[in-house]
């Protein structure tokens, strides 16, 4: 049998066009031969999901992450085995097996930084010996231990961490105090150990079993980082929509960022046409990381676009890779005015909870539709609003709705302050019992404005109803 010829450029794209999309990315992480041919076929994709260090598309998951790879003969710690079958850890470790986060900070053309930094939360594993031997030091100063136990759940995080947000890479030996803290059961004090960052150290109303855990604890840090017995290792698994896990262990970086760059270079770099993207949903990481590596110069076309908690106010930054306005932006709140958020035909928001900068422009969105869920306002706002739509009026197709949860008699409140609004017509609404009311105002000769009810969906709880407002179009 004659060796088969290599497939030519123009074949190969034209059968790429027809392939699964995972595949596609598949052969362009395996395949650098193929790499250019795939580039410059048009690629769609149904469901995209972006965070710090997993990128998952179309119920396939790709992670980058971190593990101790311990040298041969030594004691793995705790963690280790669960740390390894999750993928790793989403942070760097040094030659030491210790948290590194002198390049988390670190943002790279193309980057989204769709969170503040914050390192509020670091613990002592994170930093040095010194710091090691400060923190026990100060234990010592407990005089005195209440009965002995040993806590069942033990969280170091929760007797010695630090208060931050900046300037938290590295300590230094000067430790001053700045006073005490209490807590509902733990006590201890407050030492401002470097430019911006506060450490608390308890050393007072612990257990003989809790001082004990402690100590162990530390002891242990202080092994780890002088015994060299482990060091960083970076993994790259992937998940598929059947449970089948790969895991290739890399060995040319030791940044994980920079590692999850590449990767995200790979699948959507240097493409010659924007990637269609109809659902695109960003959160953050498990330690609260915002920076989602993206290759530069990235340009993509979302129908649907989701944004986790806390990367509200960061939304404008998709502006460098939206080629066009996306067809609806969901938030879980609404913080603050957005060219993205006012481009968007469709905005949803999960949680109103009263937000103020959301009833500071409720009557100025310029959104097509609006839904908002857990929709906690007074009776008086829906009536500014209806007021404001009669006063400036709103195109026919206008929707906005509201999950109203019925409490302290909303729905007659309701019903009240929109019979106040003049030449509204009440008629019966029979399809929910919670507001069975549909009022109509008229808005120009062709338009009406309608405020009805809809009863909820199964998963909703009893109590909740949705209200709806609508401008219709008027039938003669």
């Amino acid at each position: 049998m004659l060796p088969a010829s290599p497939m030519t450029y123009e074949p190969l794209k034209c059968i790429l066009q027809y392939i699964n999309p995972n595949l596609r990315i598949s052969l362009t992480l395996r395949c650098p031969a193929v790499r250019t041919a795939e580039k410059s076929v048009p690629l769609a994709l149904n469901t995209v999901e972006l965070a710090p260090f997993t990128t998952k598309i179309n119920e396939t998951e790709y992670k980058i992450g971190a593990i101790r790879h311990f040298k041969e003969g030594t004691q793995k710690i705790d963690n280790f085995e669960l740390d390894a079958k999750n993928g790793g850890v989403e942070y760097d470790l040094d030659e030491h097996g210790v948290l590194d986060q002198s390049s988390e900070k670190e943002v790279l053309p193309g980057d989204l930084t769709l969170l503040k930094f914050c390192s509020r939360h670091s613990t002592i594993e994170y930093q040095n010996e010194e710091l090691l031997d400060f923190v026990a030091n100060e234990l010592k100063k407990a005089e005195k231990f209440s009965e002995v136990s040993d806590p069942e759940e033990f969280d170091l995080r929760e007797y010695i961490h630090f208060r931050s947000t900046e300037n938290s890479e590295n300590s230094t030996n000067r430790f001053k105090q700045l006073g005490k803290f209490w807590g509902s059961r733990l006590k201890g004090d407050v030492y401002e150990c470097d430019e911006g960052r506060i450490l608390q150290v308890t050393n007072e109303n612990l257990t003989r079993g809790e001082f004990e855990k402690i100590q162990n604890e530390i002891q242990k840090l202080r092994d780890l980082l002088k015994s060299g017995s482990c060091s960083g290792q970076i993994l790259f698994t992937v998940t598929s929509p059947d449970g089948k896990v790969e895991v290739k262990k890399l060995e040319n970086t030791r940044k994980i960022h920079i590692a999850m760059k590449n990767l995200n270079g790979m699948v959507f770099g240097r493409r010659k046409m924007p990637i269609q993207i109809k659902n695109l949903k960003m959160h953050v990481g498990e330690r609260n990381q915002g920076t989602i590596r993206l290759p530069e110069n990235l340009k993509i076309h979302v129908e649907n676009l989701e944004v986790g908690r806390g990367m509200e106010e960061y939304i404008d930054q998709f502006q460098r890779i939206l080629s066009s306005p996306p067809k609806s932006i969901s938030l879980i709140e609404y913080h603050s005015a957005s060219p993205v958020i006012d481009s968007a035909r469709i905005l949803k928001i999960e949680n109103f909870g009263g937000c103020i900068y959301l009833l500071r422009r409720i009557h100025t969105l310029s959104n097509r539709e609006v839904h908002v869920n857990n929709a906690w306002m007074k009776a008086e706002i829906f009536g500014e609003i209806v007021e404001n739509w009669l006063k400036n009026g709103k195109e026919i197709g206008t929707w906005w709705s509201f999950l109203i949860i019925e409490t302290d008699q909303i729905s007659q409140n309701i019903l009240k302050v929109m019979k106040e609004i003049p030449n509204g017509r009440v008629e019966k609404n029979k399809s929910c019992l919670l507001f069975p009311h549909r009022i109509t105002f008229p808005l120009s000769a062709s338009a009406n404005l309608v405020v009805s009810s809809q009863k909820k969906d199964k998963e909703m709880p009893w109590r909740t109803w949705i209200l709806n407002l609508k401008v219709e179009e008027n039938e003669l």
